[in-house]
């Protein structure tokens, strides 16, 4: 189990440093637009076509490890929601 762990968690790792690597192509693709460099932009066209799949495996895979991690709390926990305290006001 603990050799799952860690493949997951290195996964996780790895899937992190895509989407970082997907956000500064975005930005840098935003900048082009904007500079109406649309014959540049066209690079990023691929990718483009694969992110909503890359993010939601990304999404999926993050919620499959916190799930593990901590658990759903019980319907019937004993124990009541803490609320923050909100400061007086005087």
């Amino acid at each position: 189990m603990a050799e799952q762990r860690e493949a997951q968690l290195a996964a996780l790792t790895s899937s992190n440093a895509e989407l970082a690597g997907v956000s500064r192509h975005l930005g840098h693709l935003t900048s082009l637009l904007r500079m109406g460099a649309v014959d540049a932009a066209r690079q990023y066209r691929e990718s483009l076509d694969t992110l909503n799949a890359d993010v939601r495996a990304h999404l999926a895979l993050s919620a499959e490890l916190l799930s593990e991690r901590w658990p759903k709390p019980s319907r019937h926990s004993t124990h009541p929601r803490r609320r923050h305290a909100r400061p007086e006001v005087d």
